[in-house]
């Protein structure tokens, strides 16, 4: 009897970790797409100055974004100005970002 009692408690005690856990991996994941669409439209904005102006915009501020200071996206060109990359931080010294010639998403 009391075997069977410490098998029940082990047994509710894995399964309240599995789904704390997957609950946190949900979560993280959810966060991370919402990263990705908030990157897309800025993305969308940054290829609408290039048709306009035909060059990228050098800074934020160029593209006339009303943005808090801690906008989790980030914008930067390469130096010979032909290649951007938006990204953002998905956790402590890794990141996730577009670049523009590949048209593709990587992590770093």
């Amino acid at each position: 009897m009391k075997q069977r009692k410490i098998t029940i408690v082990t047994i509710s005690i894995i399964i309240i970790i599995a789904i704390a856990i997957y609950l946190a991996i949900y979560w993280r994941n959810k966060e991370v797409a919402n990263l990705k669409k908030q990157a897309g439209a800025m993305i969308r904005i940054v290829e609408d100055y290039r048709k306009r102006y035909k060059k990228l915009p050098q800074y934020e501020a160029d593209m006339h974004l009303d943005l808090p200071d801690d906008y989790p996206i980030s914008y930067a060109i390469t130096n010979d100005s032909t290649v951007y990359v938006v990204g953002f931080q998905i956790a402590p010294f890794k990141s996730m970002y577009y670049s523009s010639d590949t048209k593709s998403w990587s992590t770093q």
